[in-house]
């Protein structure tokens, strides 16, 4: 934190479950996905007012999944996609090392090329983000541990 109030920092973040998603085509014809990984690392921007920092922040994103229909002979689908995320969001201090926190999280990455035996098809990422969280501050103003659902 800066004289002026301005904080910068460090922003990173890592999806710890897998996503799992499944649709019918037609009867017997499912299409299933999975995220495997999902990370971001940027830097984070905010004004210090007493209590509550607003904040604003941007990053390289990287995700990693796979794509596949059982019932066709197609080969497994997976591919990496990066972009970037923007965001903005607020942390309120509740107690010396405590702070509640809450961001949005808009993401779109970059789109890729996947084969289901018709030819190919491009498809990337592009979605929006909500995340509330509890923070825990280890020592001093600087190391920060924080745990979002």
């Amino acid at each position: 934190q800066f004289a002026n109030n301005l904080v910068l920092g460090v922003l990173g973040w890592s999806a710890i479950t897998r996503i799992h998603d499944k649709s019918v085509l037609a009867p017997g014809i499912e299409v299933k996905g999975r995220l495997d990984f999902g990370a971001l690392l940027g830097v984070r921007a905010g004004w210090a007012m007493g209590n509550f920092l607003p904040y604003v922040f941007a990053g390289v994103e990287v995700v990693h999944g796979q794509v596949k229909i059982a019932a066709a002979a197609i080969p497994l689908n997976r591919r990496t996609h990066v972009g970037y995320g923007v965001g903005l969001g607020g942390e309120y201090r509740i107690a010396p090392n405590w702070s509640v926190d809450g961001s949005y999280m808009y993401s779109d990455l970059s789109f890729e090329r996947y084969n289901f035996g018709g030819g190919g098809t491009r498809g990337g990422f592009r979605g929006h983000t909500g995340s509330l969280g509890v923070n825990y501050r280890f020592g001093g103003p600087a190391a920060a541990v924080i745990a979002k659902y």
